[in-house]
């Protein structure tokens, strides 16, 4: 097996709702500043589920639970949306609630966060492109049990 061979990077992401149906999201750097879900990279050894509660955590400092996954993207040859050198990721997507109360520290990975109803989210042009497939497809009528 080559060295110089590259593969496609296993993700993560949470759209977190709070307890008055309201969705989270975060501005990311990385992203040409647009919103995004928490998440990121599946490390070795550990499930995506894991992956996902200690991403969130890292870059929220929130604690989810209910996960559900939505389903998976494949973001291939992203280009200039994406900032970083890895251009070919397997996104994983789930829907959470928070857990207690909320105490958000955003980490180095997000810039600004909001709290927005689905449809208010949809109305934005500073969606990223992944992120407004998944609610579009799995989150539109979306509404907290």
């Amino acid at each position: 097996m080559s060295e110089d061979k590259k593969y496609p990077k296993v993700c993560t992401g949470a759209f977190i709702f709070s307890d008055k149906g309201e969705l989270f999201l975060m501005k990311a750097p990385a992203w040409q500043n647009t919103f995004t879900p928490p998440g990121g990279r599946v490390e070795f050894g550990e499930t995506i589920e894991e992956a996902v509660k200690r991403e969130v955590k890292e870059e929220t400092n929130l604690n989810i639970k209910n996960l559900k996954f939505l389903g998976f993207q494949e973001a291939n040859k992203i280009g200039k949306e994406y900032l970083k050198e890895d251009r070919h990721l397997i996104l994983f997507d789930y829907r959470a609630e928070v857990e207690g109360k909320p105490e958000i520290k955003l980490g180095e990975e997000g810039v600004e966060y909001k709290w927005l109803k689905v449809e208010e989210w949809l109305k934005r042009k500073d969606l990223a492109d992944f992120t407004r497939a998944t609610i579009e497809k799995n989150l539109k009528t979306d509404e907290v049990s």
